[in-house]
């Protein structure tokens, strides 16, 4: 009945919409609510709020029996705003109704407890409200002025206040992580080409580790790293740095799903070793080899597939988890990108702060450039304080010794 198809535009722009099927034709409550209220997120985040908006529609369609845009387009969104908590635990426990089944992942978990965590709950709460309210404002019009700007308001704060009581408390605050030295030196030699143990196909084995070295030495983004293209790495005399930049409507992007980037443009300074590879890369391995000859690509993205595409998300995906396999097989570490980007920081602020003894305020806010933070960002924090907690247990580690020592010095002599 609904899903969510990607609009691409001339100029490389991609919208996310939420169609009826069959005929794809948008549902027009979602696309005029992004098109003013969204259009400058992230694809990612557009593509995030169609897929619950679609969960929203499906919700109302048999929940009520209309359909959405019907219901606020006459002045009727007191139904929907009635059985909010309806949709609240339809949302949590799986999405599931008498005739669809929405689901991404299971539907409840071994023990029998609603799988959805409470952090997404919350996020998909969130952005349903922000969408009732704005449908709120504009389509109860049918009354005097005066009368309307008291019905919007008494109607905003019975969706403020439904939603409140459906939202979830008590969440943890996000833990930190990332490898330690020891095993971040394990993965890049399996990763080595020539590595006996290497799980890849030999063709792909250089670019595989290629990537993981620039997330360990740069910490980008997993979409940043896939919008590198290869005029983004840049020799200053004897200084190598690698270009991230912000590109959010590429005329060359012919992904599906283009990669996402929320941080800022920057520069990050990389090892020579690595700088060097990455141009054999280029020069060797970049471009798929057909009838004898090296093809030529329509694009300049660093990293591609066997094909000569752009790297996608999905392969990218498919490589961590085929290396998590290999290296953490029986370990509960979950490798992925990101874990990566945790290792960087938490190693450049060990470097800084305790090789090079630079104050940790400074360091946090060296950090703050090198991962396209803006200038509010509380990420730095995070990780400041997971070296200070390692820091204050190895202080107390310490102290508890020097006292067991002492006191078994002092200990009577029998």
């Amino acid at each position: 009945m609904f899903e969510v198809r990607n609009c691409r535009f001339s100029h490389g722009e991609v919208l996310p919409l939420l169609c009826r099927t069959p005929h794809q034709t948008p549902a027009a409550l979602p696309l005029i609510y992004t098109v003013l209220r969204r259009r400058h997120r992230a694809v990612s985040t557009l593509r995030r709020d169609a897929q619950i908006f679609k969960w929203f529609y499906q919700w109302a369609y048999h929940e009520i029996g209309c359909d959405f845009d019907e219901l606020a387009t006459s002045g009727r969104l007191n139904l929907v705003i009635d059985k909010l908590e309806h949709f609240g635990f339809w949302l949590r426990t799986g999405r599931v109704t008498t005739k669809i089944a929405g689901r991404i992942g299971n539907t409840r978990s071994d023990d029998g407890a609603d799988w959805l965590h409470p952090a997404s709950f919350n996020g998909y709460l969130q952005t349903v409200q922000l969408f009732l309210t704005w449908a709120a404002e504009r389509y109860l019009t049918d009354v005097s002025a005066t009368s309307l700007d008291e019905r919007v308001l008494a109607l905003k704060d019975r969706i403020r206040s439904n939603f409140d009581a459906l939202y979830l408390g008590g969440i943890s605050v996000a833990e930190v992580k990332g490898l330690d030295d020891q095993d971040l030196h394990a993965l890049l030699l399996m990763l080595h080409p020539s590595a006996s143990d290497n799980p890849f196909r030999r063709n792909a084995r250089v670019r595989n580790w290629l990537i993981f070295r620039l997330f360990a030495e740069a910490g980008p983004r997993r979409g940043e790293l896939l919008k590198l293209k290869t005029t983004d790495l840049v020799e200053d005399g004897e200084k190598f740095y690698v270009t991230l930049r912000r590109m959010p409507d590429d005329p060359s992007e012919t992904r599906a799903i283009p990669p996402a980037q929320k941080t800022l443009p920057r520069t990050v300074g990389i090892s020579e070793a690595l700088f060097l590879d990455l141009e054999k890369y280029i020069q060797m391995e970049r471009r798929p080899i057909r009838d004898g000859k090296r093809t030529r690509l329509p694009h300049q993205f660093l990293f591609t597939s066997e094909r000569g595409t752009p790297l996608s998300l999905s392969a990218l995906n498919s490589v961590f988890s085929v290396m998590r396999g290999a290296a953490f097989k029986h370990t509960d570490t979950q490798l992925h990108p990101h874990l990566l980007r945790n290792t960087f920081c938490n190693s450049y602020l060990d470097w800084r702060v305790e090789r090079t003894k630079v104050e940790l305020e400074r360091a946090t806010d060296e950090l703050r450039y090198l991962c396209g933070w803006q200038l509010n960002s509380k990420m730095p924090q995070r990780y400041a304080a997971k070296w200070i907690a390692s820091q204050a247990n190895q202080q107390n580690q310490a102290r508890v010794n020097a006292a067991w020592d002492d006191a078994n010095d002092t200990e009577p002599a029998k």
